[in-house]
């Protein structure tokens, strides 16, 4: 039990940014209703109680948990009593004392060190931080919390101080309880409703980011729901209007009923997807702050951008889920999210939240500026001493740093490659900027929809499956014209006419085609080998000598057929691997899998080096960094093992189309 407290209900963030800017207030000590479980104080943090005997949780009008006698209602008090913040740090707190010398040091109640304290921390509240390498950092995140919650002054912003919290419970496991546990102190029995409601915006922020351990973790709900039953019992509090670290008003004024399960539906949901890589954007910090949703832009296929409104811990799979009911494209089990950076195209992991790789971005980009500003820094002193005669030092320095550089960003390419990412054609350039694609995954077939699917014959499945349609289509030409597939010059002349046939209809003229520039139907590859005229004319004829077809949904599904009959590769989930057991392949290769089977693709000619269909799938597994592939017979069977950061998702499409497909 040594972690998990920090995260039940030591307010809401919600609130916290409705609270008006005062310093003190009057203590709420009444109970709310006689036997009333839960009460409140007007401080908006916990109060301890005098004695270390089974306790009672209350709410203040302001929000703080204020623990007292039992009473003699029901058990429920009883229990909620038994998972106080207090109980928890009698059990894991160090021992503190007071006094200067050994005659007068007098050790503090427990009940005493769990309250809210204006003096920075010496020392960490976990006895086993306090004897670890970690117990300065520890006492650094104080401060930075006592700064964030205006109880320090410091020429630093809000948010400057919120993410060196955020960021050390991302790098460091260690702190992360121990940063709770400093949450929970400095919301309890706190005088001034604006330091207490920065505390609560603390909490939410740091239950969205890293979560406590397994130990903290029923302590820290527990005192959550103790919130929502205290507003259900009749404890709700009086609304407040704050504002946000970022400076930006809140729209709404809320309750603890709407804060405690904001937290507490957070901390759930960062249980089970795990701690964040990256720490949040200043967007997503006010957003939470103020427990609004915050807007995320996905591209289509098409080049446009559709907006969602969501909650800042949105997953890669919630945000297909609703972008294709929002296209009435049905459920989303058959879309996923896209990561499309420098030319890259990464499938997200279905429980990867958006803002964080958002976040990873601009943590990239700030790395590539630092990087250059120490090179430009240390390239000026070894200029001035060159041009004195300065001896070979500087020179073998400047030498070893941009040697470092370079194997910096090699390492980096490795790294993004080795992720699953897959490199799209004539889009090579670094810098490119980053989005965030929706997309389809998995391509079956109308009698292949899987679960969740409307039935065929129904008005709503026709108008799903129609919307479907055109979504392939427009996809399928996206992914011609970025040079997913391999076709050649020949196919890709009759896939431009066919393609014109299907947006313009049969009576195309040449007028007509000087307003589509030529990117939008010849692939980049190729438009460069004749002159535009030459490119349109043999569109146009090729166009002429196809037969009339009215139907625009027809017409589609003719281009989709041909792209079908030219490449294996067509509705294929791409990522990115290493191998080096099997000398017949290359070390870098392509894993793309669609309802045909698993193919092993050469990474410049596109070539398949192995097909397995799913009959031959024996078994698979995956690591955070490994995938492993084993296919044969009764007789005979092979493990292909691959080096990949990708390897939950492999295993998740092959999943999906193992269970859908009727063999």
């Amino acid at each position: 039990m040594a972690q998990a407290i920090a995260r039940s209900g030591f307010g809401s963030p919600r609130e916290a940014s409705r609270i008006p800017n005062e310093t003190t207030d009057e203590e709420f000590t009444e109970d709310l209703a006689p036997g009333s479980p839960v009460g409140r104080s007007s401080s908006g943090g916990f109060v301890a109680p005098s004695a270390p005997s089974a306790s009672v949780i209350k709410l203040s009008p302001s929000g703080s948990i204020i623990f007292g006698r039992p009473s003699a209602s029901g058990s429920a008090s009883l229990a909620l009593g038994a998972l106080t913040f207090e109980s928890y740090a009698r059990v894991h707190f160090a021992p503190r004392f007071k006094g200067t010398s050994c005659l007068d040091r007098v050790e503090i109640p427990v009940a005493e060190v769990v309250q809210f304290t204006k003096v920075p921390l010496t020392e960490p509240l976990l006895a086993r931080i306090l004897a670890s390498h970690t117990r300065e950092r520890a006492v650094s995140m104080f401060r930075h919390l006592m700064s964030y919650m205006g109880e320090l002054t410091t020429k630093h912003s809000g948010v400057h101080h919120v993410q060196a919290i955020l960021g050390m419970g991302i790098k460091d496991v260690d702190l992360r309880d121990e940063i709770y546990c400093h949450i929970a102190k400095q919301t309890s029995d706190n005088p001034s409703r604006m330091s207490t409601v920065r505390g609560w915006q603390a909490l939410a922020l740091c239950l969205g980011t890293f979560p406590p351990s397994a130990g903290l973790q029923p302590y820290l709900e527990c005192h959550i729901e103790s919130v929502m039953h205290g507003a259900a019992a009749g404890g709700a509090l009086p609304r407040f209007r704050g504002s946000s670290t970022t400076g930006g008003a809140t729209a709404t004024p809320i309750t603890p009923a709407a804060a405690a399960p904001f937290c507490l539906a957070r901390m759930r949901k960062l249980m089970r997807t795990g701690a964040r890589k990256h720490v949040p954007l200043l967007a997503e910090i006010s957003a939470v702050e103020s427990m609004e949703p915050v807007k995320i832009q996905l591209l289509l296929p098409d080049d446009t951008t559709q907006e969602l409104a969501l909650d800042a811990t949105v997953t890669a799979a919630e945000a297909a889920h609703e972008m294709a009911a929002q296209l009435g494209l049905g459920t989303g089990h058959n879309y996923g999210v896209f990561e499309v950076a420098d030319g890259l195209e990464k499938l997200l992991p279905g429980t990867r939240f958006l803002l964080d790789v958002q976040a990873g971005w601009a943590a990239a980009a700030a790395a590539t500026r630092e990087a250059r500003q120490r090179k430009r820094t240390f390239s000026l002193p070894f200029s001035r001493h060159n041009s004195r005669g300065s001896t070979g030092s500087s020179a073998s320095s400047s030498s070893h740093e941009e040697s470092m550089s370079a194997r910096s960003s090699t390492n980096s390419q490795t790294s993004d490659r080795s992720s699953g990412a897959r490199s799209l054609p004539g889009e090579d350039e670094p810098g490119k900027q980053a989005v965030l694609m929706f997309k389809r995954k998995i391509f079956l077939g109308d009698d292949l929809e899987g679960p969740g699917g409307d039935a065929p014959g129904t008005s709503e499945g026709d108008a799903v499956r129609m919307e479907a349609r055109a979504f392939e289509y427009t996809q399928a030409v996206h992914d011609v014209m970025a040079g997913v597939y391999p076709v050649s010059e020949q196919d890709a002349v009759l896939l431009a006419a066919l393609q014109l046939r299907a947006d313009l209809g049969d009576s195309i003229t040449l007028h007509a085609l000087e307003d589509i520039p030529l990117q939008a139907f010849i692939p980049l590859a190729y438009c460069e080998r004749h002159t535009v005229a030459e490119w349109r004319a043999e569109c146009l004829a090729h166009i002429a000598s196809l037969p009339a077809e009215g139907d625009p949904e027809k017409r589609r599904e003719d281009y989709i057929a041909f792209l079908k009959s030219r490449t294996v590769l067509y509705g294929s989930t791409w990522f990115f691997a290493e191998q080096k057991a099997n000398p017949r392949f290359p070390a870098e290769l392509l894993v793309t899998i669609n309802r045909d089977g698993i193919f092993f693709i050469h990474t410049v000619t596109r070539e398949p080096l192995l097909h397995v269909t799913f009959t031959e799938v024996c078994s698979w597994g995956h690591s955070s960094s490994s995938f492993s592939l084993v296919t044969g017979n009764m007789t005979y069977n092979q493990d292909h093992r691959l080096v990949t950061q990708q390897g939950e998702e492999i295993g998740v499409v092959i999943q999906h189309y193992i269970n859908q497909i009727k063999f």
